[in-house]
């Protein structure tokens, strides 16, 4: 109950702000390497991100990726 609340009231806000700027807030999630735990971390965010209107990108890198590789997606 207190959840469905909460992602109303995201939702709504996120539709005021469409409507007054022309913008959607957006969720980027960096993996680095192949965790699964973190895959599905990620995985449910961006599911809760389409649910209430947010714009969810996603970057998977290799686990032997340099800090600087990282870097370019921050």
């Amino acid at each position: 109950m207190v959840a469905k609340q909460i992602r109303d009231g995201i939702t709504a806000q996120v539709l005021k702000m469409k409507e007054a700027i022309s913008v959607v807030p957006g969720l980027a999630g960096i993996l680095v390497g192949d965790w699964k735990d973190s895959s599905t971390y990620v995985r449910n965010k961006n599911k809760a991100c389409a649910f209430v209107g947010i714009n969810s990108f996603e970057v998977r890198l290799p686990e032997d990726s340099t800090e600087q590789e990282l870097i370019k997606f921050i």
